[in-house]
């Protein structure tokens, strides 16, 4: 369990705590969010073996306008010293946005949000997949090679709609998990402005871990 706010991650005994039904913790960690320079509470931490775990930090707007804003990142952190251990550059930029936010049925799409992803770790723990809120696009990192594969649909549009068509841009993923076999991402793909169905997400696109896709539900 991690808190932002008083910068520690606990182990939680949930077999202790159900039987002598209170609260056991085995053991707390200091995890500052604010150590190498982040501008961002961790939204995301995985735990990859005893010592290490693996946390992300979410883009964060960084001026009032909201236009400027900080890149995502991954990093694997050695405990219990909280030092970074290597990190893991999905993006060398932002997209570019028109100055426009688009009011959706859900929230303001912000530049803040252009490369907002939901995660999951592999089972084995060798890799992390990403889904795309507003681009359809799943991205494979590797843990152990550091290497990264972006995979996007076919004819589907790219970064530069932000720019040149804000109000065009879909809900894509709205969920993603796996196993050690397959990618199982969810997909609405209705345009963000549309308020009837905006909460329908009525496709399930499985992928392998090489990022082909296996079918379609």
């Amino acid at each position: 369990l991690y808190t932002g706010p008083e910068k520690e991650l606990f182990q939680w005994n949930i077999t202790r705590s159900i039987e002598k039904k209170t609260t056991v913790i085995d053991s707390v960690f200091s995890l500052d969010w604010e150590a190498d320079q982040h501008v961002s509470i961790y939204n995301q931490v995985y735990r990859l073996a005893k010592d290490t775990v693996l946390v992300l930090v979410p883009p964060t707007s960084t001026t009032l306008d909201g236009q400027t804003v900080s890149l995502p990142l991954i990093e694997k952190r050695q405990l219990p010293d909280d030092t970074r251990i290597s990190s893991y550059v999905v993006y060398k930029k932002n997209p570019e946005s028109n100055g426009q936010n688009i009011y959706s049925p859900h929230n303001r799409l912000s530049p803040g949000q252009f490369l907002s992803a939901f995660c999951s770790l592999k089972p084995d723990r060798t890799k992390l997949v990403q889904a795309l809120t507003y681009l359809p696009q799943i991205n494979i990192i590797d843990l152990h090679t550091g290497e990264i594969k972006g995979f996007r649909f076919a004819d589907s549009y790219n970064f530069s709609i932000f720019r040149k068509h804000v109000e065009q841009v879909d809900r894509c993923f709205t969920n993603v998990v796996c196993d050690d076999q397959c990618i199982y991402a969810l997909y609405n793909g209705i345009n963000i402005t549309n308020k009837e169905k905006a909460e329908d997400a009525h496709l399930i696109y499985v992928f392998d871990w090489n990022g082909k896709l296996v079918k379609k539900l």
